[in-house]
């Protein structure tokens, strides 16, 4: 029976597939991306009714399915609330061992500290926000954490690539969490902050149904390849 089963299950999957191709694979709300957009509406007063969606979202999350110990303390920071002490971030880090954990530290300890006014640190090394050869996003969000820590430092040409996240649309490279980081870098500019208010209009009016945004849009380009790969494995039952 398991060849018929098979048949059955790549033919539900053809059935997912959309005219453009792809299989729908659309992200859901996130706790960080959801704070973050908070703390930008709540700090440039705007959109009111939209900031309210995103606050219940959080609150609800925070009451019904919180999650890690890091995205808790983003809400409670956008959401007004008393953090627990200034080694939150490292110690929501301590048990995640990775290459990439001195830079996730320093990503989160940076935006905590920004979304919260705090005083930012000076002391870094030049290549403290370094990401060449990392992904496209990854180095439009690092360039955006620098940007925050020192405003005054930025090129023109770093305005420029930041400049991305006022796009309209969907986020560069379908990335919420980048778009916002760099709107945090942007709104320390002048020139940018009346298209940095724009923007977040629309990223506002555009928050799930029940509030808050996902991390990316979604998955379908990645699901698709992987229904794809599946279903040169096996063959569909006819209709």
């Amino acid at each position: 029976h398991l060849p018929a089963r098979r048949a059955r299950l790549a033919r539900r999957v053809l059935e997912r597939i959309g005219p453009n191709g792809l299989i729908p694979a659309p992200g859901s709300s996130r706790v960080l991306e959801s704070a973050l957009l908070l703390a930008l509406l709540t700090k440039e007063d705007l959109a009111p009714a939209a900031a309210d969606l995103t606050r219940r979202y959080l609150k609800h999350t925070l009451d019904t399915d919180p999650p890690d110990a890091l995205q808790c303390a983003f809400a409670h920071a956008a959401l007004g609330d008393a953090l627990t002490g200034s080694t939150t971030v490292r110690d929501a880090l301590a048990s995640f061992d990775h290459f990439s954990t001195p830079r996730k530290l320093l990503t989160f300890q940076t935006l905590l500290t920004e979304i919260t006014d705090g005083a930012h640190r000076r002391d870094l090394p030049a290549d403290a926000f370094d990401a060449h050869g990392q992904q496209a996003w990854l180095q439009l969000q690092m360039l955006a954490l620098k940007t925050i820590t020192a405003p005054r430092a930025a090129t023109s040409d770093d305005w420029s690539r930041l400049a991305l996240a006022l796009r309209p649309g969907p986020p560069w490279q379908a990335n919420h969490l980048a778009r916002l980081v760099a709107l945090l870098a942007l709104r320390k500019h002048p020139t940018h902050q009346p298209a940095v208010r724009e923007a977040l209009l629309r990223i506002s009016a555009d928050q799930q149904p029940g509030g808050g945004l996902p991390f990316v849009t979604g998955m379908d380009v990645f699901a698709s390849a992987v229904a794809g790969i599946a279903l040169t494995r096996t063959r569909p039952l006819d209709p």
